[in-house]
């Protein structure tokens, strides 16, 4: 159990940071409620998340919220990066994809020592002052799955603080930096 914890909030942070929207319409002469689904469904890739202070509140089914302020840099090449999900061979299945209404998100990933997380959701908000999102996780780990609901918000709420590097995680009780250091 204490696996599929690590790896949910592992889950947790990394979908939380997904901010992401876009306010672009699509032009149609299409009929009212196909316009209206067009209108709603951004285009092109999903933008990251402005860079700066952001506070990213968490709601697992059936557990306490848990909220966490997160710098993020300048540097942001895509949303799943920049929601601190793992580049490379970690993720076989990294999407970011316009949807009605905001982006759909699809995540794989290998955690060593915690099994596979499979993420599938929709994130909605602008990336310059709110993100909302909504998804579902699984995790397969030593032949167990078990599936959790989650949602997620979170506002900008300005510059970092000194003292607080791009990537660092302040939970309240201590900060966090990108290398996983304590502080």
């Amino acid at each position: 159990m204490r696996k599929f914890n690590i790896a949910l909030t592992l889950g947790a942070c990394a979908v939380a940071l997904a901010a992401c929207g876009g306010k672009d319409e699509a032009k149609t002469e299409a009929a009212p409620e196909a316009t209206a689904v067009a209108a709603a469904t951004p285009t092109g890739p999903a933008p990251s998340p402005k860079a700066g202070l952001w506070e990213n509140t968490t709601t697992v089914q059936g557990q306490p919220a848990m909220t966490v302020k997160v710098c993020m840099g300048e540097e942001n090449k895509d949303t799943l990066s920049a929601m601190g999900a793992p580049e490379g061979e970690a993720c076989s299945e990294r999407k970011v994809e316009p949807a009605a209404g905001g982006y759909a998100i699809a995540l794989t990933c290998k955690f060593q020592g915690a099994g596979e997380m499979k993420t599938t959701g929709k994130i909605s908000g602008d990336l310059s002052s709110n993100f909302t999102a909504e998804t579902t996780t699984t995790i397969t780990a030593e032949g167990k799955t078990q599936t959790a609901s989650m949602s997620y918000s979170g506002k900008y709420l300005g510059p970092c603080p000194e003292g607080m590097p791009p990537g660092s995680v302040d939970t309240g009780s201590m900060i966090i930096d990108s290398s996983g250091m304590k502080k």
